[in-house]
């Protein structure tokens, strides 16, 4: 049982300041799923204020749909509304456990965490994302930031190893991020703490 906020309350007792459209009401010609596509769309071309305002709507036609939650946690990422951003990985990981794709909910939350500066807690969902699928670029290299700026340099330099293992296209990257580690090269070890983007044209089919 979800705690204290319904799922069809979410949108006003979890998420105060959710951005709503200025008209609210309902045209009854539009889909949840138009909705949500719209908003996607949105997404995709970075058009985030509108992909929210899309993303309320639809969830104000079905509160239970899990996708939108995750949509709208990268959303709030990316504008640097965190407390927003974690809201909506939380109530998604409540709403739905076995969610498809928990393993980037895991991974963007930890990048919501880093950024906030909490890299125990980043480092946490980093791995538990890397548990629930070991072949995603980037969660490893994000963990090693975050281990690095922890204070393990032996862990961060293990994670870009890892990278540069898995996936070959980044193993110059990566030997460069090793030896900026073990030189203490600071100016070298620098990160925007990126998002995972689920795949767009995978994601964009039937819209």
């Amino acid at each position: 049982m979800l705690p204290i906020c319904s799922a069809f309350f979410a949108s006003n007792c979890l998420l105060k300041n959710a951005i709503a459209p200025t008209n609210l009401a309902q045209s009854p010609n539009v889909s949840v799923e138009q909705d949500f596509c719209q908003g996607k769309r949105d997404y995709f071309n970075y058009k985030l204020n509108n992909a929210l305002a899309n993303f309320y709507q639809a969830l104000r036609r079905n509160p239970n749909y899990a996708d939108i939650y995750f949509y709208r946690g990268n959303s709030y990422v990316l504008l640097g509304n965190l407390p927003n951003a974690f809201a909506n990985f939380n109530f998604l990981l409540r709403l739905k456990p076995d969610f498809p794709n928990a393993h980037l909910v895991y991974a963007n939350r930890g990048s919501a965490y880093a950024r906030s500066g909490n890299y125990r807690a980043a480092i946490a969902d980093y791995t538990q994302s890397i548990k629930l699928n070991n072949s995603t670029p980037l969660v490893r290299e994000n963990r090693g930031f975050a281990n690095y700026f922890s204070g393990y340099p032996q862990a961060a330099i293990a994670d870009f190893q890892a990278e540069a293992r898995l996936f070959t296209f980044k193993f110059a990257q990566m030997m460069e991020l090793i030896q900026a580690v073990q030189q203490k090269d600071e100016s070298k070890l620098k990160t925007s703490w990126p998002i995972i983007a689920p795949n767009k044209r995978q994601e964009m089919k039937g819209c």
